[in-house]
């Protein structure tokens, strides 16, 4: 079963979680240009990947590529 994770994130916020089921997507930036993807379960993630965007529109669309595929 394919886990479908609600993704809609500001390109202004220096996080935000995302939950679907039993499982989280964690996102952190400390610059907002760089973002660090986690993915697990609420007392564990591993790093997914890090991507980088300039705007809202291509921070989600890479976001969902990259944790719904």
């Amino acid at each position: 079963m394919t886990t479908t994770f609600p993704i809609k994130m500001d390109i202004r916020q220096n996080f935000a979680m995302f939950q679907a089921n039993n499982r989280i997507v964690i996102v952190e930036s400390f610059d907002n240009y760089i973002f660090s993807v986690r993915v697990g379960t609420i007392k564990y993630t591993d790093h997914l990947d890090d991507i980088t965007a300039r705007t809202t529109e291509e921070l989600n669309r890479k976001l969902r590529e990259l944790v719904n595929g």
